[in-house]
């Protein structure tokens, strides 16, 4: 039994104190919760978000962490961080290319997840855990919000960098390309010279995928490395597969029987006087 004075404080610490007095008590996925924002479901919190990362009327960001962990069946990690890296705010490419970090917790003293932030937008990924993650792995997730709520000096999910580096890709640098400075939106420069194709070789990229698709047709058939294998062949080999399989399943039914015998087949269990064995 909980003692009175430790729950009390926490009902505090929470501003859930009303919740007693309206004689309201916790159960894990009741209905009442969902039913009171059932309307709400399906309406999205991405604008919201977004709204949060940039509002700058507090005299500090708002720091928003993400967790999830990593054998989650319910809202797998992996669309969780897709949909962060795609969120259209103002720190959008900076997020995407910024550092990784592997977790160690001083509960666990290994990995105990991956984290990646720009200023105040945070996903961390934990290990051991699925949908429930403080259920799961109560101590780290503990630890976890106590570094989130007091990140000050060593406390922080930055003990180990991951050596991954994710830029996007530049430019070809046999392409020309025209700075803002030198051509208006529609492509011609601001002393009526023609400017190429902005911003890289549009015209030569096109060139080149037509002359891929012309090898391509030119070379019809299954290619493995540089063996090109002809369609015809392909096509053979699968029909005489397929004939395979027919004739295995056919010489592989039980024979037809008579009167005088049966086919006796094992179901797993024995019908004797000792029961199932």
């Amino acid at each position: 039994r909980i003692p009175k004075t430790l729950y009390t404080s926490v009902l505090a610490a929470i501003h859930a104190s009303e919740s007693r007095k309206a004689g309201q008590i916790y159960a894990e996925c009741t209905d009442p919760p969902y039913n009171a924002l059932a309307h709400q479901d399906g309406l999205g919190v991405t604008q919201d978000v977004i709204e949060l990362l940039e509002d700058d009327t507090q005299d500090a960001p708002i720091n928003l962490l993400f967790f999830n962990g990593m054998h989650d069946l319910v809202c797998n990690h992996v669309g969780n961080e897709v949909w962060m890296e795609k969120l259209e705010w103002k720190h959008q490419h900076d997020y995407v290319i910024a550092a990784r970090y592997a977790w160690r917790s001083k509960v666990s003293q290994a990995v105990s997840g991956y984290y990646k932030a720009y200023e105040n937008f945070a996903l961390l990924k934990l290990l051991d855990s699925g949908h429930m993650v403080p259920m799961d792995i109560p101590d780290i997730a503990k630890e976890m919000m106590q570094i989130f709520m007091h990140q000050t000096g060593s406390r922080s999910f930055n003990t180990h960098i991951q050596d991954i580096q994710r830029y996007e890709k530049a430019p070809d640098a046999a392409c020309p390309v025209c700075s803002a400075t030198d051509c208006d939106e529609s492509g011609t420069s601001v002393d009526e010279v023609s400017c190429p194709d902005c911003p890289t070789c549009a015209s030569e990229l096109a060139a080149t995928s037509d002359n891929n698709n012309d090898d391509a047709q030119a070379r019809p058939g299954l290619e493995i490395g540089s063996i090109v294998i002809p369609q015809s062949l392909v096509w053979v080999v699968l029909i005489l597969s397929l004939m395979s399989t027919i004739l295995t399943c056919l010489c592989a039914r039980p024979k037809t029987t008579t009167s005088h015998s049966r086919v006796e087949m094992s179901s797993g269990y024995h019908d004797d006087e000792d029961g199932f064995s």
